[in-house]
């Protein structure tokens, strides 16, 4: 959950027998708003919002500062606010637990 490029890593893998390099922050913000834009046309406005607060969760679980920033996300009613908090929280940087900026989406 919250890494749907893990079927190019697989497909990957098996062709090669060599591992992708992690996601860049960009790239996953990237896919991050696409399904956002995706579940909010799909499920509309008020449903879209409620189940997109889960996914979000599970896109950010492995990086720093995710915790506060999905009990921040879960209050949100909107889907632009949604987006919005979500380019946010990329352009923040997710600072590390040394505050160097990460590059790389751990696996």
């Amino acid at each position: 959950q919250g890494r749907p490029w893990i079927f190019r890593e697989i497909e990957h893998y098996l062709r090669t027998g060599e591992t992708l390099p992690a996601l860049q922050l960009s790239e996953v913000e990237r896919i991050l708003l696409e399904h956002l834009a995706a579940l909010h046309v799909f499920y509309g406005d008020v449903m879209g919002v409620r189940i997109a607060r889960k996914h979000v969760g599970w896109y950010l679980a492995t990086l720093p500062g995710a915790r506060e920033f999905r009990a921040l996300f879960n209050r949100l009613e909107d889907t632009e606010a949604q987006c919005a908090n979500v380019r946010e929280f990329f352009s923040q940087g997710c600072k590390g637990p040394d505050n160097q900026n990460d590059k790389e989406v751990a696996a």
